[in-house]
């Protein structure tokens, strides 16, 4: 089954990269993907008063995500989003950009109240969102890392 849009919650991480990639194998030719990441705004802030370092971290992680996925031969259109609640964000985009699909990856935590607010978030969001939704951790194929990225091998957590 090939997808037009599929949108990826992506925050950076291994798992976020492996999945971005299956959907990239996903989406039909002339396709397109949708990384997303959502900077959490607390309640006591603003969300149009804040400095511009403030969403680094994130436009960092969409020039990744957005590398990776020309590398695949696919298009991207990255959100950066600011909201106060995960769900919400990933559930409006999603209804915005008319996706096809959302694959939202599941990261390798070991602290039970993080497991919980991500599984959390992506109920309240199979609930809104009108489309399928793939949840899980996919192997990285072992020719994932770019040759030319010499420290890829040494990063905490790589794969052998």
């Amino acid at each position: 089954m090939a997808f037009g849009a599929i949108l990826v919650p992506y925050d950076g991480t291994e798992a976020a990269g492996a999945l971005l990639g299956l959907a990239c194998d996903a989406v039909w030719n002339g396709g397109c993907m949708v990384p997303v990441y959502v900077t959490l705004v607390p309640f006591w802030l603003r969300r149009t008063r804040l400095p511009s370092w403030y969403d680094e971290e994130g436009q960092l992680a969409l020039d990744r995500a957005e590398a990776l996925v020309r590398q695949r031969g696919c298009r991207a259109d990255a959100w950066l989003v600011r909201a106060r609640h995960l769900a919400g964000a990933i559930a409006t985009v999603a209804h915005d950009r008319e996706v096809d699909a959302i694959f939202w990856p599941v990261p390798g935590w070991r602290h039970p109240v993080r497991r919980l607010r991500c599984a959390v978030a992506r109920r309240l969001v199979a609930r809104r969102a009108h489309c399928p939704m793939l949840v899980g951790r996919w192997q990285l194929p072992v020719d994932w890392r770019n040759a030319a990225d010499p420290a890829a091998g040494r990063r905490k957590g790589a794969l052998p």
